[in-house]
């Protein structure tokens, strides 16, 4: 659906924005359509400075106002990509080809010991 007219002000969240701001937040979501929704709203926190008492971009509720003005058709927001399940990937260590022996002796008999630092994601799947 194409954007119809920007109203001249929406309040969302305590904050009120001025046609310009939303006009604004209109054209870079069509300039950077190629961009998913969340950076999209990371972007326009940055150009509006809407920022939390921390410092910290509002970008949740930024993308909430985005999506709020998509379903009034104040502007065109890209589809959401479904990039892969969200929590820990579960990996099946059996098949990395990697089976240490396990050793069953005195901590005195194993010496000397060297303990070294997991670098990168190959290593700490082992």
């Amino acid at each position: 659906m194409p954007p119809t007219a920007s109203p001249k002000v929406v309040t969302f969240c305590g904050r009120t924005f001025s046609a310009q701001e939303l006009e604004l937040m209109r054209q870079t979501a069509s300039e950077f359509s190629a961009l998913g929704v969340t950076e999209i709203s990371r972007t326009v926190c940055e150009l509006l400075e809407w920022k939390r008492p921390n410092g910290k971009l509002k970008h949740h509720e930024c993308r909430q106002l985005l999506e709020r003005l998509q379903a009034e058709g104040v502007l065109t927001l890209p589809a959401l990509r479904n990039l892969g399940g969200r929590g820990p990937r579960r990996i099946d260590i059996t098949q990395l080809g990697f089976q240490p022996e396990p050793l069953e002796c005195a901590v005195s008999e194993c010496e000397p010991l060297e303990l070294a630092l997991v670098e990168g994601p190959a290593e700490s799947r082992l």
